[in-house]
């Protein structure tokens, strides 16, 4: 194989992996940590985000504020969490890979 047709099928495999990476949380049950996400009155927490430790004390006021709209919006659901991790994961892998190029380091493996 060359050129396009490795890469289609490297991007194939890589997809693969990913999707099986991702199933166990395709139910929308919740899955290992989301315990962590998960609160009984999300509605609460997106306003006061800045002002207010994470349940589990930490003081992240964007991830707290960011996974109470998502539980909302899921009406309890993670998957709206797990969409967008997945989706900000994606686009910083995109942003290395874009950087990787552009600097020289990698001229066709990103």
């Amino acid at each position: 194989m060359h050129g396009r047709a490795l890469r289609l099928v490297l991007f194939g495999a890589l997809a693969a992996v990913v999707f099986s990476i991702y199933a166990p949380v395709a139910g929308g049950k919740p899955f290992g940590d989301d315990w962590v996400y998960v609160m009984d009155q999300p509605a609460r927490h997106i306003g006061r985000a800045l002002f207010e430790l994470h349940p589990y004390h930490f003081y992240r006021p964007i991830p707290l504020a960011v996974t109470s709209g998502l539980q909302l919006a899921g009406h309890g659901s993670p998957v709206p969490i797990h969409v967008c991790n997945f989706l900000v994961h994606a686009l910083l892998a995109v942003v290395v890979a874009g950087l990787a190029v552009r600097l020289g380091i990698s001229n066709g493996g990103a």
